[in-house]
C-alpha cells in the first residue's frame, strides 16, 4: 500500500484504496502491474489538475492500471535476422560497406548461408 501512495497522484480515502487493492489482488490481479500503472497514470496526469484525476480507489476498481501495462515484444526469431542480413550480403548492395557487423557475419558464415567470398564483394570484413 505504501508503495502505492507514494506513486499515485490523487490517493482517495485510505481504507476505500485499500479495500480495491485487496479485491484486485484477490481477483489476479498482478501488484506490479498496478505498482507500473500507477506511475505511468502520474507521469500522464502531471500538470493537469487534481480534480481531473480518478481517485486511488476508483482507479483501481475500475482496473485502470490494465491500460497502461504494455504486451511485451515479441523476440525476434535467429533464424530470421540471419537470413535478412545473409540476403542483404548476398544482393551486394551499395551501402552494405559498414552497415553489416563482422560478428554478423561471422554469424551468416557459420549458418551456412552466406560465404567468405560473398561478405569480402561487398566489403564485409571478417
Amino acid at each position: 500500500m505504501a508503495e502505492f501512495s507514494a506513486a499515485y497522484p490523487r490517493m482517495g480515502l485510505p481504507e476505500a484504496t485499500e479495500d480495491a487493492l485487496r479485491a484486485a489482488l484477490g481477483e489476479g490481479a498482478d501488484p506490479a502491474e498496478i505498482l507500473a500503472g500507477a506511475r505511468a497514470y502520474a507521469v500522464e496526469q502531471d500538470g493537469n489538475a487534481p480534480r481531473y484525476m480518478k481517485l486511488s480507489e476508483n482507479w483501481i476498481a475500475e482496473k485502470r492500471w490494465r491500460q497502461h501495462v504494455t504486451a511485451p515484444k515479441a523476440q525476434a526469431d535467429q533464424s530470421e535476422v540471419l537470413a535478412y542480413w545473409a540476403k542483404e550480403i548476398l544482393e551486394a548492395k551499395p551501402h552494405m560497406h559498414g552497415r553489416v557487423s563482422p560478428s554478423m557475419a561471422r554469424e551468416c558464415l557459420s549458418a551456412g548461408l552466406v560465404t567468405e567470398q560473398d561478405c569480402r564483394q561487398v566489403g564485409v570484413s571478417l
